[in-house]
């Protein structure tokens, strides 16, 4: 079978689980939405902000490391199983002794707990096992996503019986929480190695100096991802929060799931073929138009039917999103599309393209969102991330024609 052969077998194997995957979620919204409100979804919003700011602020870069490395990565699983456990330990540390000053910052005091509680979610990730990353180094999609299915379902399952109990976002940090741990057992049950406490300065010094572009990229795809959701939460409130975020989720899971699914299967294949100039040009190109076409079908379908989505997912009270759907699924076309060039830049080790990308889409966003927001609300804060995707999209395909060039 060839690689891009494998890839479409791969594409089709995660893409069953991903949409059984999206199916839940969809359900999981739908019947959260009649539980919570859009206030109680923005508190919520804040506390995972706060986990999500920490994270992407001290990534090592382990997981695109011990993929690039095409010789046996054994060698490297107790150290890198060390730099995970520190990372998890000062992150949950950090988020406990800064909840305070979070929760004071967006001045929504029932915040604190919530963000002492979901800290638990980065210490218990922290020891994952990290010899995981062989089930895609070897093209074993199944086991893969076997467990992310299973831990979605878990979390799931414990996130809707929380919330129903609780009636409070803490079902959701719950479900998280589960998710986790669950995930962790897994790591261990099915693979043979565990890896032992033991640190090799050189190892660590190869693996985070090799993954200094992808710790950049990181940062700036958060600040990117995430820096309009702060401003909207210190600025307009934790309603437009929550409806924004809400929206956000609508308008772009199913299209951001299209790519992930895609450049799940082909990083670790094109990493195979990385020195065959000819070969991975044109398993990319294929990939990439298929993206787009399925891209652009599901876009122009949440389009047409926003408010039909809205009324059966989320019910009345969040009519204020329709308006806001129909221009994020743009934003989400566009940017499904830049991000299938990721693992071509990974697997050719030209990570600081993904990195120039992330940081130009930043810069753009941090120059218009400002004065959008203030002319148009909410909507200007969404015309400002059009804007910006747009242009870094553009850098993106100069980069992929330099590379296959």
């Amino acid at each position: 079978m060839g690689y891009f052969d494998t890839s479409m077998s791969g594409v089709k194997w995660i893409g069953s689980f991903k949409i059984l995957s999206r199916i839940l979620s969809l359900v999981r919204i739908a019947i959260l939405a009649r539980i919570l409100s859009p206030i109680q979804f923005g508190v919520f919003g804040i506390a995972s902000l706060a986990l999500s700011v920490v994270e992407t602020l001290t990534e090592p870069g382990i997981y695109v490391y011990l993929m690039q490395e095409k010789k046996s990565i054994h060698k490297y699983i107790d150290t890198a199983w060390v730099i995970s456990i520190l990372r998890g330990v000062l992150l949950f540390t950090t988020l406990i002794f800064s909840s305070g000053i979070i929760s004071g910052f967006f001045n929504t005091p029932e915040v604190k707990h919530i963000i002492n509680l979901i800290a638990l979610v980065v210490l218990i990730r922290g020891f994952m096992n990290p010899l995981r990353v062989n089930f895609l180094k070897q093209l074993d999609y199944r086991k893969e996503f076997s467990i992310n299915s299973l831990v979605l379902s878990v979390d799931i399952v414990v996130t809707v019986l929380s919330v129903a109990l609780f009636k409070d976002p803490l079902g959701l940090v719950l479900g998280l929480i589960a998710g986790a741990i669950v995930e962790v057992i897994l790591s261990f049950a099915l693979i043979k190695y565990h890896p032992k406490i033991k640190f090799d300065i050189r190892l660590a010094k190869k693996i985070t100096s090799a993954g200094k572009w992808v710790t950049g990229s990181t940062i700036f795809n958060f600040l990117f991802s995430e820096g309009d959701d702060t401003l909207v939460g210190k600025l307009l409130g934790k309603y437009d929060l929550g409806i924004y975020q809400i929206s956000y989720k609508i308008a772009t899971l199913p299209l951001t799931e299209i790519t992930n699914v895609a450049n799940t299967v082909t990083f670790p294949i094109f990493v195979q073929i990385s020195n065959e100039k000819k070969r991975i040009a044109k398993v990319f190109i294929k990939t990439a138009l298929i993206i787009g076409l399925l891209s652009f079908v599901l876009s122009t379908f949440i389009f047409l039917f926003a408010d039909t989505i809205v009324a059966i997912l989320l019910g009345s009270a969040w009519s204020d999103s329709v308006d806001l759907i129909k221009l994020l699924v743009i934003f989400g076309f566009i940017r499904a599309i830049a991000i299938s060039c990721n693992p071509l830049f990974n697997a050719l080790k030209k990570q600081k393209y993904v990195t120039l990308y992330t940081t130009i889409s930043f810069v753009l966003m941090a120059m218009t969102i400002f004065p959008l927001m203030q002319k148009f609300g909410l909507r200007g804060v969404i015309y400002s991330v059009i804007i910006s995707s747009s242009i870094s999209f553009l850098v993106n395909v100069i980069n992929v024609i330099k590379v296959l060039k």
